[in-house]
């Protein structure tokens, strides 16, 4: 019996272990400077993933990549259900 080789090609790209503490800390960034009441949740998260892309953390195709339509239709849909209740109580 002879060696075996992988003859497929990597579906994904390694992972930048050397980035994940840069990803790590604009998370909890994100999180201490919202409950600090710095700014909304929003607005901070924003500038964390623009962190993200400009230090490369991920690349824009990985971050495309990454979104889902339905969990993005699932969260638009809880948001006109939360507005709604709130306005009408």
């Amino acid at each position: 019996m002879g060696d075996l080789a992988a003859i497929t090609d990597a579906g994904a790209r390694a992972f930048r272990r050397g980035k994940a503490p840069l990803a790590l800390f604009a998370l909890f960034a994100v999180v201490a400077l919202a409950a600090a009441g710095f700014a909304e949740i929003s607005v901070l998260a924003l500038v964390a993933v623009a962190a993200i892309l400009v230090l490369r953390c991920i690349d824009n195709g990985e971050a495309w990549a990454s979104i889902d339509a339905s969990v993005l239709v699932l969260i638009f849909s809880m948001l006109i259900v939360g507005t709604g209740m709130q306005n009408t109580g």
